[in-house]
């Protein structure tokens, strides 16, 4: 069918003798004939239709450079497609190519040549002609050879092969002597040539998800190499000769587990940061600086790991523990204050002849007070033991309470689920398949009795089972290492706490004198528990001149500050004659020791000192809990909403701390709330714990009153990318409907298209949609703030004129934005199955691949198809842990072929 519209559009084309014409996207099924009347025309856009075929006629468009047929239904070339002469530049990605014509080599002027995601086995031999091609694109197609008449490709510098079944290179490539891009990604290449050596100008190579056993020693000799990503392969060693790349910035080992290097010494693999998904590496040299010294030392495994005991307030964790370890039971167990750290000999399923684990138990206290500090201790790379007591009923609200703030700062940590006290027919009430389906890092659930021990022996039997699939527990480490681990270990008992020099002397001693390394090691120690050193880039707090800690001295002088009964009888104003009472010098402390205790709290925003001075300080945490007489008025107020998926404890008293400017003269603060002035305006900041919101309420100056709340909207910002998977989102509360509220970001997409009104569900009255974002924020500021979101994050497709971002996706000239709520898909996200998932990844990676261009692009597409392959096996963890890595191309890209995908890949990659 030809579009009577694109017959116009062509006609008028042809009177102006434009030298551009955009048909894309027209659902065209063929080209009317007056193409061919087009004599001036240099670029020509049919992407995204449904061309069968081309017409003759296009053959009369001897100007003609740009051709773009992307995304189309094409399954052959017409041969009279080489009197193009002039084209240097043929899209012909995402359609239905089985061969090319051989004619295709007449095309003496092409430089950029796109094929990807077509059905290509065989290339043309007379391909190798286009002795001027620089960019070929052939990835996602079933090539299983190249032939060897690729050496004639003289000025190719980028090479796109991924997604193919390669299972051998031929050793001509290596004459590719331009070559500075090669992509190789997703094959079945089990080895590499050594004449791979010859590409001397090669600067980024992807082998990942291939089957590399080894490299060639010849590796080294790519001088120019800056980029190497050889993850997920089944790398036993590496080269020596791999140190000779100097240039080398970047490499990408990740899931090669034989070569046992820990992720602490690789880097930062797909780690959030705030709505940001990203793969960090580790500095080259350092990487391969640690892996040569463990080929070098006598190494040996870990054997150690930590297990953390959370859960609400007398729920019998002291209990649990104490039977688990020492099979003892006292009904009169004292509450444990803070944390409690026990050491326990296990032996765990059988790996090697007599092992045996030595696990660092630590019990965390349950009172509510506490909660907001246990987020500083709750580590990566750990096994996680959730308990809850039957006879509360628990419908699981406390559970998935805990189970978010584990996700939070736990990463993927395996999950034991305890429901403790089932003595007397108390039998637990959960949807544990349900849980199963939310919270996947969950491994199973156990009832126990630690009265009678009913169910203990299965407990440590599924203990045993989790630290066996912990790799890092078994990974080898460089017999230094342990050495200094040791001697560590043993300071912080002696000293409680060991300054930074003494540590890098130490390491220096031991043969690690590179700073980043030593920095490696301590993150490692912390994250297993032998030592605390809050010295993580990647972690909530960046606390560089922290000293290295005795876990449970530290964590014992915060809590006899947080549960000291007179300092909650003053509020939490702590003076400093009063913390000389509570830490006092006969339990060891000296005045040095506890103003570090102190300046502690202050990095962890549990207080903040008075602005008089005078050495006092104010304990958020110990605020009263009822609200005073704030003589707030009830009407004409700027009223907005932050709802989240649960709300932390700690995060009200932490926004007061950081609100300290803001406070009014005679501050108006209590545990759940604060009175702010900022500028001519007052501020109400309240935590709703019940509906799990934060009200936020603005008065005085109707001029200042937005930018009042942009100042409270910030200031939460900045505490939420403190929060790793927090659920945020932000709601307008309307005027003539108290109690409704709307998401504000829905708002900003009913802007973006045009919609005038809106009528929420169960809302009296119709609002207008300006109108209600006007009163949140100007409209000059939505578009700059979206647009200052592009310039620091974004990436632009400059032919389509799209401008990206992982936060929304602006078109046009940028004052019109299309986002995507995350919270609002949440829940969509679980619901889907791992089938369709699977069918949605399918095409989603086809639809990438199809536009794929950069290094970026291909990352994402690694990421799709190890997804892929984990939904098709059933595998949902798997899935799971690969859609994480995913980020705003695959979302965008999923919207804009309406898949439901969109929904997993917000829930799992934006942290919901």
């Amino acid at each position: 069918m030809v579009d009577i519209s694109a017959r116009q559009r062509i006609m008028e084309a042809i009177e102006a003798g434009s030298t551009t014409l955009d048909l894309s996207s027209n659902q065209l099924t063929t080209l009317p004939p007056e193409i061919g009347q087009l004599s001036r025309l240099q670029t020509l856009d049919l992407m995204d239709n449904q061309l069968t075929t081309l017409p003759p006629e296009i053959t009369q468009l001897s100007q003609l450079q740009r051709l773009y047929l992307r995304s189309n239904q094409l399954t052959a070339l017409p041969p009279e497609i080489a009197q193009l002469s002039q084209l240097q530049t043929l899209y012909l990605s995402a359609n239905q190519l089985t061969t090319l014509p051989p004619e295709i080599a007449q095309l003496s002027q092409l430089q950029r040549l796109y094929l990807s995601s077509n059905q290509l086995t065989t290339l043309p031999p007379e391909i190798t002609q286009l002795s001027q091609l620089q960019k070929l694109d052939l990835s996602d197609n079933q090539l299983t050879t190249l032939p060897p008449e690729i050496a004639q490709f003289s000025q190719l510098q980028r090479l796109f092969l991924s997604y193919n079944q390669l299972t051998t290179l031929p050793p001509e490539i290596g004459q590719l002597s331009q070559l500075q891009t090669l992509y190789l990604r997703a094959n079945q290449l089990t080895t590499l040539p050594p004449e791979i050596a010859q590409l001397s100008q090669l600067q980024t190579l992807y082998l990942s998800s291939n089957q590399l056993t080894t490299l060639p020693p010849e590796i080294g000799q790519l001088s120019r190499l800056q980029k190497l990503d050889l993850r997920d392969n089944q790398l036993t060693t590496l080269p020596p000769e791999i140190i000779q790349l100097q240039e080398l910035n970047t490499l990408y080992l990740f899931d090669n587990e034989a070569l046992s290097i820990p992720p602490e010494i690789l880097g930062a693999a797909a780690r959030r940061t705030g709505s940001a998904i990203y793969d960090k590496p580790a500095v080259p040299a350092e990487i391969l600086a640690y892996y040569f010294r463990l080929q070098e030392e006598k190494s040996r495994p870990l054997h150690e790991a930590k297990i953390l005991i959370v859960g609400e307030g007398a729920v019998g964790k002291t209990s649990l523990v104490n039977r688990m370890v020492h099979n003892q039971f006292d009904a009169d167990e004292a509450k444990t204050d803070g944390i409690a750290i026990q050491d326990w000999q296990v032996r765990t399923l059988k790996r090697t002849e007599g092992e045996t684990l030595h696990l660092h138990v630590w019990d965390f206290g349950g009172q509510e007070i506490m909660h907001a500090t246990h987020q500083f201790f709750l580590t990566r790379r750990s096994l996680y033991l959730l308990v809850v007591e039957a006879r509360k009923g628990d419908d699981g609200t406390q559970l998935v309470h805990w189970l978010r703030i584990i996700q939070s700062f736990g990463d993927d940590s395996p999950v034991l689920v305890v429901v403790n006290k089932t003595e007397g027919n108390n039998a637990p009430d959960l949807d544990e398949t349900r849980l199963r389906l939310n919270h996947p890092s969950i491994r199973g659930f156990f009832p126990t009795s630690c009265r009678d021990g009913t169910g203990i022996d299965e407990l440590r039997a599924a203990i045993r089972r989790e630290l066996a699939s912990l790799e890092h527990v078994y990974t080898p480490l460089p017999g230094g290492y342990f050495e200094i681990k040791q001697r560590l270990e043993a300071r912080t008992e002696e000293a409680d706490f060991v300054e930074v020099e003494e540590y890098r002397v130490l390491a220096a001693q031991h043969g690690i004198e590179d700073a980043a390394e030593q920095k490696r090691l301590l993150r490692f120690l912390h994250d297993l528990g032998s030592v605390l050193h809050f010295d993580d880039p990647e972690g909530t707090f960046r606390l560089d001149e922290m000293k290295i800690l005795n876990p449970e001295w530290v964590t014992a002088g915060v809590y006899k500050i947080l549960n000291n009964l007179e300092l909650m009888q003053k509020q939490g104003i702590l003076k400093r004659e009063h913390l000389g009472r509570i830490l006092s010098t006969k339990e060891g402390y000296t005045q040095k020791t506890r103003l570090f205790i102190l300046g502690m709290m202050r990095k962890f925003e549990l207080c903040f000192d008075f602005r008089e001075g005078g050495g006092s300080v104010l304990v958020t945490q110990l605020l009263p809990r009822n609200e005073p007489d704030t003589r707030w008025p009830e009407t004409d107020c700027l009223e907005f909403e932050v709802h989240y998926g649960y709300l932390p404890p700690g995060l009200m008293p932490r926004f007061i701390v950081r609100s300290q400017d803001h406070l009014t003269q005679h501050p108006t603060y209590w545990r759940s709330g604060v009175l702010l002035q900022i500028g001519e305006n007052h501020a109400l900041v309240r935590r709703d714990a019940t509906q799990g919101y934060l009200y936020i309420a603005v008065n005085g100056s109707h001029r200042g009153r937005r930018a009042a709340l942009a100042t409270v909207r910030n200031i939460l910002r900045g505490i939420h990318q403190t929060i790793p998977g927090i659920d945020v989102q932000e709601k307008v509360p309307l005027p003539n409907d108290p109690g409704f509220a709307v998401d504000y970001d829905h708002l900003l997409r009913l802007e973006s298209k045009g919609t005038p009104t809106y009528w929420p569900e169960g809302a009296e009255d119709e609002y207008s949609v300006q109108k209600l974002l006007d009163g949140i924020e100007a409209p000059e500021d939505r578009a700059r703030n979206q647009g200052n979101l592009i310039i620091n994050y974004g990436m632009v497709d400059m032919h389509k004129k799209e401008f990206h971002n992982r936060g929304v996706a602006i078109q046009g000239d940028g004052t019109q934005l299309r986002d995507l709520s995350v919270q609002q898909v949440y829940r969509e996200g679980n619901e889907l199955n791992l089938k369709a998932l699977r069918d949605e990844l399918a095409q989603l990676r086809k639809a990438i691949v199809a536009k794929a261009e950069e290094p970026e692009d291909y990352q994402e597409l690694a990421s799709l198809a190890a997804a892929e392959k984990a939904a098709a096996l059933g595998d949902q963890s798997g899935t799971w842990k690969h859609l994480k890595k995913l980020g705003r191309l695959s979302l965008d890209t999923a919207r804009q072929i309406g898949i439901e995908l969109t929904a997993a890949l917000l829930a799992s990659g934006l942290g919901t």
